[in-house]
């Protein structure tokens, strides 16, 4: 993965712990015990169903967007949906496509927004998600 960035297994699931002999980094992380606030967000994210049935929604896109996921794994001539995506990899053991819209794990903003003290996790979710982020 020259660039970086996370992956998604979709239709299988590669067996634990895979990935880091590869180098490689899961959307789904690595361990059993995870953070609430990363789980509610990969949650609401669409990961799961994307991971199931191949179809990136466009609800899904802005969260996936920014949790990283660059790299969709699928078994061979397996089919995901969603724009601005291309096959990288077609082999008899798989397909690799890239997400040309994911950011980066680090970059600079250039606006910042105060979330509320008040612990409103599902008010930074929506924001997060509405088409004016």
């Amino acid at each position: 993965m020259a660039r970086g960035g996370l992956l998604l297994t979709v239709g299988w699931t590669m067996r634990p712990e895979t990935q880091t002999i590869y180098n490689l980094s899961s959307i789904e992380g690595y361990d059993a015990m995870e953070f609430d606030r990363y789980r509610r967000l990969l949650d609401r994210s669409g990961a799961a169903e994307l991971s199931r049935s191949g179809d990136m929604t466009a609800a899904s896109r802005p969260l996936l967007n920014l949790m990283g996921l660059r790299y969709i794994v699928t078994p061979p001539s397996g089919v995901v949906s969603g724009e601005d995506l291309t096959v990288a990899y077609d082999g008899p053991d798989g397909r690799v496509f890239i997400n040309e819209q994911a950011i980066p794990r680090a970059y600079f903003v250039e606006d910042v927004v105060a979330a509320p003290g008040d612990g409103g996790h599902r008010e930074i979710l929506d924001r997060l998600e509405s088409a004016d982020f």
